[in-house]
């Protein structure tokens, strides 16, 4: 929710490139997000532990360390938005305790050095922080909205948690937060596509389980417009669910996967031994059920460019 009074300004100040803070913006989807924000006009400041990384990814960003940021007093009177995308990577390993630690405080640690630079800096405008559809768990068959209720499990004990560090944001007036809960990003430049494709580019077919989960998913290219389409939409608050409107089920995707590659063989990779495999991490990431439909980005009026898994296909 923005403040009822707003400064005044003159002419000048009004032409001035908006600017935007982006935690996590040398990582995947950070630095297309930064990308695209550049192009169209923005000024971008980058936030993360190594400025000769952030350099390197966007040369056209200004690195700024957490150490710096903490000891930041000035008034960000320049920024539109503050955009966190910061977090280790679920699927980085075996979920054990020693993981799921660092996959917590990677998380909430960003999320309160920024409300601290926020609060100490009287930041005013649009917060928009990651989470991910895991927040949900599995659902069998139904059709999951922002407003369905989630199921018992880690995936949404994690995101839960990340969620709930952002309460003393949205109870500041002045600042609008949104949550951007993600499907998988699919995109050839990272992410998690790459490595599911291996196998179909070496010709085999492999479907996890009985193929009867769904999965839910959006391309790179929309991600990115959801997240800008956040920055700009300065009505919108809440959690949104950044997936396309067209979920399929695993056996569905193998198949379009299959024939895009032009497979010559199809396997079953079977649920026991993901899970000796892989443990929890198979349960929530490989065989839940998530049939997520992005119900609030299209009720705002957002315009998906790829639809479905056949037309994004076709651009690889």
């Amino acid at each position: 929710m923005q403040s009822s009074a707003e400064p005044v300004q003159d002419e000048t100040s009004r032409r001035l490139p908006k600017a935007i803070l982006i935690a996590g913006g040398s990582g995947f989807i950070g630095r297309h997000l930064a990308v695209a924000l550049h192009h169209q006009g923005y000024l971008v400041d980058i936030v993360g532990r190594d400025a000769s990384k952030i350099m390197k990814a966007t040369p056209f960003a200004t690195p700024i360390t957490w150490a710096s940021l903490a000891g930041c007093t000035e008034h960000p009177s320049k920024y539109q938005a503050i955009i966190n995308l910061t977090g280790h990577s679920i699927a980085a390993g075996r979920w054990t305790s020693a993981q799921k630690e660092r996959l917590l405080s990677s998380r909430i640690d960003a999320v309160e050095s920024l409300i601290r630079y926020c609060m100490k800096t009287q930041f005013e405008g649009t917060f928009i922080n990651a989470s991910a559809i895991g927040f949900y768990g599995g659902q069998g068959d139904q059709r999951i909205t922002e407003s369905t209720a989630p199921a018992d499990c880690y995936s949404n004990t994690l995101c839960a948690a990340w969620e709930a560090a952002l309460n003393p944001l949205i109870d500041h007036k002045a600042i609008r937060v949104c949550v951007a809960r993600f499907g998988v990003v699919m995109s050839n430049d990272g992410g998690a596509f790459p490595q599911m494709a291996l196998p179909f580019k070496a010709k085999v077919a492999v479907q996890n389980g009985n193929g009867q989960q769904w999965f839910s998913w959006i391309a790179l290219e929309d991600a990115v417009k959801a997240l800008i389409f956040l920055i700009e939409n300065t009505q919108l608050a809440g959690a949104y669910n950044i997936v396309a409107p067209e979920p399929l089920t695993n056996k569905t995707l193998t198949a379009h996967l299959a024939a895009h590659y032009h497979t010559l063989l199809t396997l079953t990779a079977p649920a026991p031994i993901l899970k000796l495999a892989m443990g929890q991490m198979a349960e929530e990431l490989l065989l839940a059920s998530q049939r997520v439909v992005p119900s609030k980005l299209q009720q705002s009026g957002f315009t998906f460019t790829h639809n479905d898994m056949s037309s994004w296909l076709k651009t690889l």
